[in-house]
């Protein structure tokens, strides 16, 4: 047991490692599964449909999935395979809602502290990841070492370290930077942090009846989605450094709708594109957008 937390008079909640959260009734000691602590996600499909409509079947990355068992969360168990982008399907009284998935960027990233044969009480980081709140991170003394494992996304992180208290640079970081108030913060790199400046899409050419976009930093993986409906991929066609792909015809009859853009390369993803259309044209001058285009 990690960890055990009053939730309401009747219930509390226990953390166990490695098997997840659990509420454990007071007066019949009885435990029900509450959420998993293994890298796993919970979709709650509410958050992409009105109301409560009965759904009649949910895809995921081509594989029909079951909601629990009030029909309107799925759990994904996340693999190293898992593709950057997936598609979730949702079919409701016979209308499809497409949801894009991004696998997560997040890493686990050891930190150590070696105290140089000091005795402290408590040792804590401090940093970006931790809204600087010490007491979020917390180090384990084992072997003479100081350690916590954090799980954050790709990017650079300032941070401390706080020894019983008192904020010092960590000796173990060879980077500092100027934290703008006459001192310093160590820097911690997680990943490529600038591989996103590298891969991005954006609009090429928005003239004819094909939209093409320009792309950096070699992304393999495209999904388009029309008005939340994926669009075929034999549609598309893939360049060196160029993505096109034809505007649905059912977008003509549209005076308002709109198409994005997500990719992904090897190593993470890239950034989204949002078009708004009008009457199935790119709308490519702001002042003709008004509070009802909510999607642009």
């Amino acid at each position: 047991i990690r960890a055990i937390t009053p939730y309401d008079s009747e219930t509390i909640l226990v953390g166990v490692d490695g098997g997840g959260v659990y509420t454990v009734n007071q007066q019949s000691n009885e435990p029900h599964f509450l959420m998993s602590t293994e890298d796993s996600t919970d979709i709650y499909l509410g958050d992409f449909i009105y109301g409560t409509p009965a759904i009649d079947s949910v895809v995921l990355d081509r594989e029909k999935v079951s909601p629990g068992k009030d029909q309107m969360m799925v759990r994904h168990h996340a693999s190293a395979d898992d593709p950057r982008l997936m598609l979730l399907t949702i079919w409701t009284a016979g209308d499809r809602q497409d949801v894009v998935l991004k696998r997560s960027t997040r890493r686990k990233v050891e930190m150590r502290f070696d105290p140089a044969g000091k005795t402290y009480g408590k040792v804590q980081i401090k940093g970006e990841f931790n809204g600087w709140v010490p007491s979020k991170t917390n180090l384990v003394l084992e072997d003479g070492i100081w350690h916590t494992t954090l799980s954050v996304n790709e990017g650079k992180y300032q941070y401390l370290l706080v020894l019983d208290g008192s904020e010092q640079l960590d000796p173990a970081c060879p980077v500092k930077v100027d934290n703008n108030a006459g001192g310093f913060n160590s820097l911690l790199e997680v990943g490529d942090p600038d591989a996103g400046l590298r891969r991005n899409i954006a609009p090429l050419d928005l003239s004819g009846d094909s939209i093409i976009l320009e792309t950096h930093g070699q992304p393999t993986q495209f999904i388009v989605l029309w008005n939340n409906t994926a669009l075929d991929p034999a549609t598309f066609t893939i360049a060196p450094g160029q993505l096109s792909f034809p505007v649905p015809e059912a977008a003509t009859r549209c005076r308002r709708s709109h198409i994005r853009v997500f990719a992904a390369g090897g190593d993470g993803l890239s950034n989204d594109v949002l078009i708004p259309l009008h009457h199935g044209k790119p709308l490519t001058d702001p002042s003709l957008l008004s509070r009802e285009d909510h999607h642009a």
